[in-house]
């Protein structure tokens, strides 16, 4: 026989329920196990931190500075050069330090401050300070022979009796206000055989300034014109005017002597033939000046004016013809579409057509431009500025 006996064995699913109940014991362990642990965490996360005791802060390290007032010897100064010396002694400055052991947790050290010194500095004079400003920049010139403008030469006029200003300004298409002014005049009274200096336009005198540009002065009363026109005008070589120079700037739509009349029609564009130039191709001679650029490109009109007329030819298709003051005229011949009509008045830069290639007489998109007065052909390059 075994062990046991019979009886003494134990009963069926004793072994079972034992097992069973030891897996029991070990997860109720566990789980307690576990809440704790995270009980532990949720009381660190949010339970606050108490301030350090009063105690402890007393344990932290104190720094005691004591800085003796420093010793400022007098001062020598020398009256002849308005020079200052002064000569300190080097101020040694005495530190203790009362370190004790700091505990665990943390702290800045507080720093006590036995004695501020008041040092009192004495402003340097004014004599000692030199400052250097930087020199203005100078302003850019103009270049007087980059202007068309011819010289202006006043005439002179003496005074016959039965004159006065309103008269002699008549007869010379000016204001009596030019007069006084270009003259420098007093007052507006006139004494026979007095001479006067009569300017070619009408205008003003201006005095310049010290704080005066040019190209400020002539913005200001003809924007038309340029400083080195101006300065052209009125004979002088530079545009850069002293101070108290009299200038005379002529009113604005005043027509200058050598300024070009008329503007180009085609911004941009190539001249292909001059004036009087023979045209192999087509065996003529060409009378105003070929100017070619890419199709579509506008035309516009060279001066202020009235479209005399619009039409059409065989071999150079469509063109524009205005007429403008002082007996001038303007032709545009090539034209690939015509925008203007018959008594229409424009602008001077108003679009008039466009060019393109339908006609192709001169090999390439291109129109002729010509200009006349009182019926005579002349170069369109010596009144137009291209």
């Amino acid at each position: 026989m075994g062990r046991y006996s019979y009886d003494d064995m134990p009963p069926e699913g004793y072994r079972e329920r034992r097992e069973s109940g030891r897996r029991g014991t070990f997860i109720i362990a566990f789980v307690g196990i576990l809440l704790t642990l995270i009980a532990i965490v949720l009381y660190l996360l949010y339970t606050p931190h108490q301030a350090m005791p009063e105690e402890e802060k007393a344990g932290a390290s104190t720094v005691e500075v004591s800085v003796p007032e420093p010793e400022i010897l007098q001062s020598s100064i020398t009256k002849e050069s308005d020079e200052i010396t002064v000569e300190e002694a080097p101020a040694p400055v005495e530190a203790e330090v009362a370190e004790e052991a700091a505990p665990a947790v943390e702290a800045e050290p507080e720093i006590k401050v036995a004695a501020e010194a008041e040092i009192a500095v004495e402003p340097e004079p004014e004599s000692a300070i030199v400052v250097e400003e930087a020199p203005a920049e100078p302003v850019a010139e103009e270049s007087v022979l980059e202007s068309e403008v011819k010289p202006m030469v006043p005439s002179e006029y003496v005074v016959q009796d039965g004159d006065t200003l309103q008269s002699i300004a008549s007869a010379f298409d000016i204001t009596p206000e030019t007069i006084i002014d270009f003259n420098a005049m007093s007052e507006a009274a006139v004494t026979p055989g007095e001479t006067l200096l009569i300017p070619q336009y009408r205008g003003i005198m201006y005095t310049m300034r010290s704080d005066d540009t040019l190209s400020d002065v002539v913005s200001r009363y003809n924007p038309e014109l340029s400083a080195a026109d101006i300065a052209k005008l009125n004979s002088l070589t530079s545009t850069s005017v002293p101070e108290g120079t009299r200038i005379f700037i002529p009113a604005s739509g005043s027509e200058i002597e050598g300024m070009p009349r008329f503007s180009s029609p085609v911004a941009g564009g190539t001249i292909l033939m001059h004036n009087a130039e023979y045209f192999r191709e087509k065996g003529e001679t060409i009378y105003g000046i070929v100017i070619a650029a890419k199709p579509g490109t506008p035309v516009t009109a060279s001066a202020s004016g009235t479209v005399e007329s619009v039409g059409f030819t065989p071999d150079r298709r469509r063109y524009v013809e205005l007429v403008h003051e002082d007996g001038y005229t303007t032709s545009y011949t090539g034209l690939e579409r015509i925008l203007v009509s018959n008594g229409r008045e424009v602008k001077e830069g108003d679009a008039i057509g466009t060019i393109g290639t339908s006609s192709n007489y001169y090999g390439e998109s291109a129109i002729l431009f010509s200009v006349s007065q009182d019926g005579i052909r002349i170069n369109p390059e010596t009144v137009c500025k291209f």
